[in-house]
């Protein structure tokens, strides 16, 4: 929102002085007065613009090239839009569309311009016309595509912006060549950069829209990142998802607090996909509900054979049940083509499940973990968990030494307090070094990262 400055009335000449009690109201006159410039062109124009003037002095705002105009349009635009990712969005209202109605010239701006249009909202608080002429005046950049929780209320309305229908309208219309003035566009599903859903109730909406845009021959070619947002209590459990024909230029999975069925190992997830990234969060509470199985873990990541990086945000995996006897009992074998892993908060219970982590990610290059590393329950000292699993635990039990193939490990330690940490970091990277290079591993680096009074301190030790 553009604010105009207040300006005291004894700042304004000729302004009469304005008694102690009485209304301190700044007075505003409105005037039209011709443009001296066209916003596109260099030549004089006769079109008038309304300019808000403050006893003769001209709004700053109405003084701004088309060009800057746009940009902070833009960014304006690029904000909402990522601000209502992850809530409901009812009340959502394209902000294109709000500009365009504070004049004719941002209207002429904002219609013009097609990358102000290219975040397109799938939600009841719009019409089906709306959102078709969106895709139309997007056209020919590329889009990002948010799909948010329709209200499946019981009954199901027949019509209306809550219906099924209203919803597979929108869904479809993605899928749907337009015509622009006499020409057929190809489907603006050609043009879906990403895509996310942001399922926020208990329903079947996230395997809904999923269903909708997967089947019947649907092409997404340049469809690079798709996210799906459970809010804890959505699940994804149908065999629907992009694969190879539909999605052939899928790089970047985003799980967050989505709940997967038991029965999940069995769907044939991401075949032929060029999938390189997998991001799977829950949230930093405990819900059993979104905790997986092991081998539910391995199935889905082993059924992107081109993933080379993972991310794990607080507890999504039952590691700390897991041995190294019943894996190999059911059949999880090594997941040898993940080479970057980071992790994040509480992803490890205990030492035995970073330990089992890690022995099922052999191939890992680089390891990077930010969380605790000495304050607070052990279960939530994500570093130190992380470093008695690397060292502690293959020492104390004999069992094999885990990811032998390492270039750089970084610990970032959010809770260090006091100048002794700074020592036991020290330490904790000299026996890191010193345990692998038993094993005649001197090529690696190890990073520590220590928060000391809000300020970073590095702590590195490089081998030659």
């Amino acid at each position: 929102m553009f604010m105009m400055p207040c300006i005291a009335p004894a700042d304004l000449i000729g302004h009469e002085e304005v008694e102690e009690r009485s209304s301190k109201l700044i007075p505003v006159s409105l005037h039209r007065y011709p443009e001296t410039q066209s916003f596109h062109s260099s030549e004089s124009s006769t079109s008038q613009v309304s300019i808000i003037t403050l006893s003769g002095l001209s709004s700053p705002i109405s003084t701004l090239l088309e060009e800057l105009l746009i940009m902070i349009f833009d960014d304006m635009i690029t904000s909402e839009s990522s601000s209502c990712q992850n809530r409901r969005a009812d009340w959502w209202l394209s902000s294109p569309r709000n500009l365009a109605s504070v004049s004719s010239v941002w209207r002429t701006i904002a219609f013009a311009c097609p990358r102000l249009w290219r975040f397109v909202h799938i939600t009841p608080a719009q019409s089906l016309h709306a959102l078709k002429e969106q895709l139309l005046l997007s056209s020919p950049l590329p889009i990002h595509l948010t799909a948010h929780q329709w209200s499946f209320r019981s009954p199901i309305p027949a019509s209306g912006p809550f219906s099924i229908v209203a919803l597979t309208a929108q869904l479809q219309s993605i899928l749907s060549p337009s015509d622009k003035e006499g020409t057929v566009l190809a489907p603006a599903s050609q043009r879906v950069e990403s895509i996310t859903i942001n399922a926020t109730e208990a329903t079947t909406f996230l395997n809904f829209v999923l269903q909708s845009w997967t089947g019947r021959g649907s092409k997404f070619p340049a469809l690079r990142h798709v996210a799906m947002n459970g809010n804890v209590c959505a699940s994804w459990s149908r065999a629907c998802f992009f694969d190879g024909r539909n999605a052939p230029g899928l790089e970047r999975l985003e799980l967050s607090n989505v709940v997967i069925s038991h029965d999940a190992h069995r769907l044939p997830w991401g075949s032929g996909l060029n999938l390189t990234t997998l991001v799977w969060s829950a949230p930093a509470h405990k819900h059993g509900s979104l905790i997986v199985s092991v081998s539910c873990f391995h199935h889905v990541v082993s059924s992107f054979p081109n993933l080379t990086t993972l991310e794990l945000h607080e507890h999504v995996v039952a590691l700390e049940f897991a041995t190294l006897e019943n894996l190999e009992e059911s059949g999880v074998t090594p997941l040898r083509h993940v080479h970057d892993l980071r992790i994040r908060g509480r992803v490890f219970p205990n030492s035995r499940a970073a330990y089992i982590l890690f022995y099922l990610l052999p191939s890992l290059r680089n390891l990077a973990i930010r969380g605790r590393a000495c304050s607070g329950p052990l279960e939530l000292r994500t570093v130190m968990l992380a470093l008695q699993g690397l060292i502690s635990l293959p020492q104390m039990l004999g069992w094999p030494i885990v990811l032998p193939n390492v270039e750089n490990i970084e610990l970032e330690c959010v809770d260090v307090s006091g100048v002794e940490d700074v020592f036991e970091g020290a330490r904790v990277a000299e026996a890191v070094a010193g345990n692998y290079g038993e094993y005649g591993r001197r090529d690696f680096r190890i990073q520590m990262h220590m928060v000391i009074d809000e300020v970073l301190m590095d702590m590195t030790d490089e081998d030659e």
